[in-house]
């Protein structure tokens, strides 16, 4: 299909980085924390709180700073695929009190 290829308006994408942040944490919960494009109308079933750009070309553009990347699959009939890539999550996401180590348990005294 055919479409204009301007740039998209500022408030468009002042308005896309929730979506995109959501677009992740919807992908980091599905198996193989995939997603083919085509599925994006499942992403939006499901939030329809969020305001629904055209097309796919904006996950493109802003799946990079989301900790996302689009892979181009030729198996996958002309729709890409989008995978979380940066494990980083955000800082308000620490849980709990943090273990003294890594094994959660306090330090020893080291009997020689």
């Amino acid at each position: 299909g055919g479409g204009n290829g301007g740039g998209a308006p500022a408030a468009q994408a002042a308005n896309l980085a929730p979506v995109a942040r959501a677009l992740r944490a919807w992908i980091e919960k599905r198996p193989g924390k995939s997603m083919r494009s085509s599925e994006v109308d499942r992403f939006f079933a499901a939030r329809r709180d969020l305001a629904r750009p055209k097309g796919t070309k904006w996950i493109e553009t802003y799946a990079p700073d989301h900790g996302m990347r689009v892979r181009r699959d030729a198996k996958a009939n002309g729709y890409f695929i989008v995978e979380i890539v940066a494990e980083k999550a955000p800082p308000r996401a620490a849980v709990g009190p943090a273990p003294e180590n890594a094994w959660g348990t306090k330090p020893q005294p080291l009997v020689v």
